[in-house]
């Protein structure tokens, strides 16, 4: 063949649309095997196998090989082919009418044969046995491959003739591989080869059109410097083609080194830009939600209210970080501290405070003053508390709140100024949004340990504690504000903490029994609604006893004051994932979002109680034991899984970032949020199709049934409007005639003028002249040509506009 030949040609263009075709087809399949979790976020180097439901493992392995990049490749250039030949034969009904009914007879043969109605055994069937589901997946399988298969086959033919279109077809490619890159996803060389093929081509294909622009006008226009991309690319550069590919897959032949590349630069820029967007979107939430300024569970998914029921919704996102120490218990963050219960919800009333000192300070204080007062040894001192250290980075919030983990000894702010440490809950002077971080010392304390149950139950003292007056002051305020209960409580919610507490001799074997007792009632988290008018408490513990956390908690902080003791409500986040190693950075998640009880005991402090079913073992387990498995981080229900054993990371293993987990995590629900998607435009899409058909259609029927001399008017209309779209109208009292010299510069075609259509329009109008056929054929030429004509001449958003009218 010449090189200039057509065959030549048409040989070049069909590798290049099939290799365009294999790419988008190779991206297809990864976000099949994310879809099904055989390809996560930082995956080894050797690919996954392609995993299919239901399929031995030798049909596995053949599905393996059916969906190799180089079958794929063979797919895609038949695909092409049927449908280049089918295009200039004008076979596209006989081709696809025949090859969809052979899918169908396929089908029905495959259903029909695994139902077995023909009574013959498959001993006696001349046709080996299949396998009746797999040879129906199989099937379903091939179907599904052969429809985008021939969708990415057919947007690469069209391609072809429209630069355009290739340009977002490979942007669109090339995007991916490079979220691919950030995220460590792996991917198929040759597919990676094919796609920088397509790319070189293309950019020769761009150049091609700027040199062929510019020799044919010297006159340089934004509008003209954008036109070549909506021309057919040339034909002349096509011999570049097997240059380029050649070259493309001579780099899959450079031999890859042991480690991967890392791509630290274009991560960074990725974490920035991804950062940014979620603090600009961040802070647009917190001006135009109407939220508090201050933290509260209506950030994750809670009601919004104040009162402790309603919705409880899914909130995977990010919004705390928190870097540092192991633990080995489960870590709380405090948001907010309430002390008023109303009969539905919690509010914040004791802020006339009558004693001195930082309310989070004193806290930890009392503690290591109990410590030291009590007749326990410094070596069983030292075995109870551990000193930790976290940094604390705000991801997907925006408050004025600032969390703190119990028993905090020290802030180190590197931003901002300190937060108001005069309440129980700690504010920040301005909201603070995503980036804002800040470090904490704070105490780990083993409350399951037998030696400080001792203390807890007042057994542990080498004399009367002793505390100062500022102490007592704080002590007698306590139990002044942190008792009371409304007057909706009814009298059987105290005859059932008394119940519950039958036999305790101390505060702390009262509030044990209460948590374990409400340890034991169900999860979950869609309790029904509480009645107007009754007491929210009392209607969990009798009449519908199952709910969340804040459920738990209050009937905790409820059921301690009935036994005067002082109790208040925490809402905050919790983790277990802080027990699994030093150094690891842990990201808390709406789903995260817990409350809690704080019980204050005397001579020791407030003490944080776990009544909620699914933290309650991993809560008041001791350190001697094995760490009790926690249901989940989330405050969500969901299969219990037991804690993985704690392994130490060494500092140069690289933690996956907050995007890659949770594109690892969520990443099948956003393909099947994006296929939904897909799915509803092309249904609008195939809606409009249908409704343009059907009105074009009436349309015409309706103008089939005028007589000529309507038909004449209805062409003269038609002329007359496209004249308006071009800036011509016929002024009030003007004349066709005379609109017709006027306009006729614009309105004429080669093959008729407009003054004529006037002429042969006035003639039968107004002249008595019968219309004929004839002059309806011409008056229909014109209107067609002078349409033609207009389209060609506008841009392409005038065009569709006009083809929707």
């Amino acid at each position: 063949m010449k090189p200039g030949s057509n065959r030549l040609k048409k040989a070049y263009a069909l590798i290049a649309a099939s290799c365009l075709c294999t790419g988008s087809l190779l991206i297809l399949k990864s976000f099949w095997e994310l879809y099904t979790g055989t390809l996560t976020a930082g995956a080894a180097d050797a690919p996954a196998a392609f995993f299919l439901p239901g399929l031995t493992e030798t049909e596995s392995i053949r599905a393996e090989f059916f969906y190799s990049p180089g079958c794929l490749l063979l797919f895609s250039a038949v695909c092409l082919l049927l449908i280049t030949w089918s295009e200039e034969k004008r076979l596209r009904l006989p081709v696809w009418g025949g090859l969809f009914l052979l899918t169908i007879l396929a089908g029905l043969f495959v259903f029909l044969r695994g139902r077995n109605i023909t009574g013959i055994s498959s001993s006696e069937a001349a046709i080996p046995s299949v396998n009746p589901a797999a040879a129906r997946e199989l099937y379903l399988l091939f179907v599904i491959t052969a429809l985008f298969v021939l969708l990415c086959g057919f947007m690469a033919y069209i391609s072809l003739g429209r630069l355009w279109l290739k340009g977002l077809i490979l942007l669109f490619q090339i995007s991916i591989l490079v979220v691919y890159a950030v995220f460590r996803i792996s991917f198929s060389k040759l597919g990676i080869a094919l796609i920088l093929f397509c790319l070189l081509l293309f950019m020769a294909e761009t150049a091609a059109c700027f040199i062929n622009r510019e020799k044919e006008t010297a006159s340089v226009s934004l509008k003209k410097g954008l036109a070549f991309f909506f021309s057919p690319p040339s034909e002349n550069i096509l011999y570049l083609t097997p240059v380029f590919l050649a070259a493309a897959l001579l780099l899959t032949l450079i031999p890859a080194g042991e480690k991967p590349v890392r791509w630290d630069t274009l991560r960074s820029i990725a974490a920035v830009l991804e950062e940014k967007t979620n603090a600009l979107l961040v802070h647009t939430n917190y001006i135009f939600s109407g939220s508090r300024d201050t933290y509260g569970l209506s950030f994750t998914g809670y009601s919004g209210d104040g009162s402790v029921e309603g919705s409880l919704l899914p909130a995977p996102s990010s919004q705390l970080s928190v870097t540092g120490s192991r633990t080995k218990s489960p870590l709380y963050l405090t948001g907010t501290i309430h002390d008023f219960y109303n009969g539905h919800g919690w509010e914040q009333r004791a802020l006339d405070k009558n004693y001195s000192g930082e309310e989070y300070l004193l806290q930890y204080q009392q503690l290591e003053s109990a410590l030291a007062q009590s007749s326990l040894t410094p070596e069983e001192q030292s075995s109870l508390i551990r000193t930790c250290r976290f940094e604390v980075k705000y991801e997907g919030l925006k408050t004025e709140t600032l969390f703190f983990a119990p028993y905090t000894s020290k802030f180190v702010f590197t931003k901002g100024k300190p937060p108001d440490t005069r309440y129980d809950s700690l504010v920040l002077p301005k909201a603070q949004g995503v980036g804002y971080s800040y470090t904490l010392l704070c105490l780990d304390v083993d409350w399951g340990s037998p030696l400080m149950q001792q203390l807890l139950r007042q057994e542990a003292w080498a004399q009367a504690p002793v505390s100062d007056e500022n102490q007592r002051r704080r002590e007698a305020y306590i139990y002044q504000h942190y008792t009371v209960l409304p007057d909706t409580v009814p009298s059987r919610v105290y005859a059932l903490a008394e119940e519950i507490t039958q036999g305790a001799s101390t505060d702390y074997d009262k509030l044990k029994q209460i948590e374990a007792w409400l340890s034991g009632l169900a999860y979950t988290t869609s309790p029904s609604v509480c009645p107007k008018g009754q007491d929210f408490t009392d209607y969990f513990l009798f009449d519908s006893p199952e709910g969340y956390c804040t459920y738990f908690a209050t009937a905790m902080a409820v059921l301690g004051r009935c036994c005067k003791i002082p109790t208040r409500y925490v809402e905050g986040y919790i983790t277990t994932d802080t027990r699994r190693a030093d150094g690891r950075q842990v990201y808390l998640s709406g789903d995260n979002a817990h409350a809690w009880t704080e019980c204050y005991i005397d001579n020791v402090g407030w003490i944080p109680f776990e009544p909620t079913p699914r933290y309650y073992e991993a809560a008041t387990a001791a350190w001697s034991q094995p760490a009790a498995p926690a249901a989940s981080s989330s405050g969500l229900p969901g299969p219990s899984k037991p804690e993985p054993e704690m392994e130490q990371e060494t500092a140069s293993e690289i933690q996956p970032s907050p995007a890659a987990s949770y594109l690892s995590l969520h990443g099948k629900s956003i393909i099947i949020y994006v296929g939904e998607v897909l799915i509803l435009l092309l249904v609008l899409f195939l809606l409009l199709m249908l409704f343009l058909f059907c009105r074009n259609r009436l349309r015409h029927r309706a103008y089939s049934r005028l007589c000529a001399a309507e038909k004449l008017e209805a062409g003269m209309k038609k002329a007359l409007y496209l004249g308006e779209l071009q800036g011509i109208w016929l002024e009030k009292g003007e004349t066709l005639s005379s609109y017709g010299k006027r306009a006729g510069s614009i309105l004429d075609t080669p093959e008729c003028l407009f003054t004529d259509i006037i002429y042969l329009y006035q003639s039968v109008r107004f002249g008595n002249v019968p219309a004929s056929e004839e002059q309806v054929q011409k008056t229909e030429l014109y209107t067609q040509m002078l349409e033609k004509q207009y389209l060609c001449g506008c841009g392409r958003m005038k065009r569709l506009l006009y083809r929707l009218k």
